[in-house]
């Protein structure tokens, strides 16, 4: 499952609305539902500040990528 998926669920699952953490990022809630809809990337510093203000490890929405994949 996609990161954005991911945060998406957890915001729902916590009922946290988008508009909180948008203002919390200093971003529009329009610009974060791009990023939740996978219509925009999210930077690596958007992800980490993403967590901190959900307070939750960096690891909580990434998944290793298969060993295969990077020819190991």
């Amino acid at each position: 499952m996609p990161i954005y998926t991911q945060i998406k669920k957890h915001l729902e699952e916590n009922g946290i609305k988008h508009m909180y953490i948008a203002k919390l990022l200093g971003i529009t809630e329009s610009k974060l539902s791009l990023m939740l809809g996978g219509k925009r990337k999210i930077s690596l510093e958007e992800y980490e500040f993403i967590c901190y203000v959900l307070g939750v490890g960096v690891d909580k929405f990434m998944q290793p990528k298969k060993l295969e994949k990077w020819g190991a």
